[in-house]
């Protein structure tokens, strides 16, 4: 049967199968072309989503970070006012060890006087 083919008919028969294996081709490239899309925005959705959830916990963890500053500040405050009242209770200590060593020293000096007195007076 392949003995009655002729040329013309061989060289139709090959222009069809190249034909048709260029539509593969473009059919498959088609096709490369539609998955490397569909790949390509996944990856971006799949990007965007991951930043919008990077962007979300930075702004959590600045906003914890603020309110620790903010509780760390008003610690510092509150130690600041007990300083302050340490220094005040600390001032009047001295005050009353200033008083009492002067007293100590007033009453010294009155009974010195006094012994001098009355050994003088004896005599």
């Amino acid at each position: 049967m392949r003995e009655s083919w002729t040329d013309d008919r061989l060289d139709y028969l090959n222009h069809r199968v190249d034909d048709g294996f260029t539509r593969l081709d473009e059919r498959f490239g088609l096709f490369e072309k539609q998955i490397l899309e569909r790949f390509d925005h996944a990856e971006t959705r799949t990007k965007e989503r991951f930043d919008q959830a990077e962007t979300r916990t930075k702004e959590r963890f600045d906003q914890a970070e603020m309110r620790t500053k903010e509780r760390f500040d008003e610690v510092d405050r509150r130690l600041d006012l007990a300083d302050s009242r340490f220094e005040q209770i600390n001032e009047r200590m001295l005050e009353l060890h200033r008083l009492m060593i002067r007293g100590g020293v007033a009453v010294f000096g009155t009974l010195f006087a006094a012994f001098v007195a009355l050994g003088a007076a004896s005599l």
